[in-house]
């Protein structure tokens, strides 16, 4: 099932990808108070984005795996963590991520 066209396995909540050893709690201001919840628009911002850039990462992806005779999981890890070292996303993001670039290479 989809809202707005969002996958309902897309992460909720704020994506916030803040650097730094302490904890961290992401909210936005929203009517003069401090939520941290994400507005469906926020949501398909965020989701519109990965779904882009799981796009563009499918020729990097073939590319890659043509280069090297190797499993598509290792493939597919060192995108995860050359897109982690980014910090274009978070965590949740980037599961969700990889997991539709799988999908998209049928892999």
């Amino acid at each position: 099932m989809e809202t707005d066209g969002v996958p309902e396995d897309f992460p909720l909540g704020i994506s916030a990808v803040v650097p730094g050893a302490q904890p961290k709690l992401c909210v936005v201001r929203r009517a003069g108070l401090y939520v941290a919840d994400q507005e469906d628009d926020a949501r398909r911002e965020r989701w519109l984005m990965c779904e882009d850039l799981a796009s563009q990462l499918v020729s990097v992806a073939v590319k890659d795996d043509h280069g090297r005779p190797v499993p598509h999981e290792e493939t597919l890890h060192r995108i995860r963590l050359a897109v982690a070292r980014k910090g274009w996303v978070s965590m949740a993001e980037l599961d969700w991520l990889i997991k539709r670039l799988r999908e998209l290479l049928a892999w």
